[in-house]
């Protein structure tokens, strides 16, 4: 989707310079402009500007940024023209996204405060695992490889999950854990990220599903690597009031390649501070 450019330090003499953007859908009105960038150090500001008006910045970390921008998305969308200013250099992008692209997009944002109702995805391919999304499956096959070459191998234990089959799993956990707890492990149906088709849940036979599984090498492998091949440990340790859930290192989320590397580098923890997002720790009230 978007290449690798830039650098960590500016080059002395040069002026920074944007070389590539592309606007991503994150939400139904929200849209994330992927910003590689040129001779510019990091935490260098990258502005968006819509007819003048500041609407959106993001920092540069080794030469990419992710400026998160208010856009909300149709069936049938107008283009619109946003300003991305970097230093004294400008580049003007199109934004002609709709309902459709924000649920084709590998950074498309599901959590307690956006859901995925019933959505189906439309490039499911069965594995040994289940089935997945053909971008994260691709994705994770190399993955599954290195890690065993590195003697750190997994398999995947969950992988794309239907809103009936998510709400089959929520009823039981309820039943067993009361909805309170329940709802800080497991997603209610229509909120879970599985629905996407770009999750797995991996397992190496250890410890399985748990906490300790971060202490194992299949997690620290995933902990260190996953990004390397497009995934993000989606539940990071001391994340849950702005994911919602408890600590999940076993719970990878395919986002790509670009992004993902562009979170580790930026120290970002979670989709929702990458995309300027209210905090997901709870689902909305219900209107009285």
């Amino acid at each position: 989707m978007l290449t690798v450019a830039g650098s960590a330090v500016a080059a002395p003499g040069a002026a920074p310079k944007l070389t590539r953007v592309v606007p991503v859908p994150v939400t139904a009105d929200r849209v994330a402009l992927g910003v590689e960038v040129k001779h510019a150090a990091d935490d260098t500001a990258v502005k968006a500007y819509d007819r003048g008006r500041l609407v959106g910045t993001g920092e540069v970390a080794k030469g990419k940024a992710v400026v998160p921008i208010q856009h909300t998305l149709r069936a049938e969308s107008a283009p619109r023209s946003i300003a991305v200013v970097v230093g004294d250099h400008r580049r003007t992008v199109t934004i002609a996204l709709d309902t459709g692209d924000l649920k084709r997009s590998p950074w498309f944002v599901v959590n307690k405060r956006h859901g995925a109702a019933r959505y189906v995805p439309k490039k499911l391919k069965e594995f040994e695992g289940g089935r997945l999304d053909v971008r994260a499956l691709d994705a994770y096959r190399p993955m599954a490889k290195a890690a065993g070459k590195d003697g750190s191998g997994f398999w995947v234990a969950s992988s794309y999950r239907s809103a009936e089959r998510q709400k089959q799993l929520y009823e039981g956990y309820v039943r067993r854990d009361g909805a309170e707890k329940a709802d800080t492990y497991s997603a209610r149906p229509g909120h879970s990220e599985h629905q996407t088709g770009l999750v797995i849940d991996i397992a190496n036979g250890v410890c399985n599903l748990e906490r300790c599984f971060a202490e194992t090498a299949a997690g620290r492998w995933a902990s260190k690597h996953a990004a390397e091949h497009g995934f993000v440990v989606r539940y990071t340790r001391g994340s849950d009031k702005v994911t919602g859930y408890r600590y999940e290192p076993w719970h990878l989320r395919y986002v790509g390649r670009w992004l993902a590397i562009y979170l580790q580098d930026s120290g970002t923890a979670t989709l929702e501070e990458a995309f300027d997002l209210d905090d997901a720790a709870d689902y909305p009230r219900p209107v009285a």
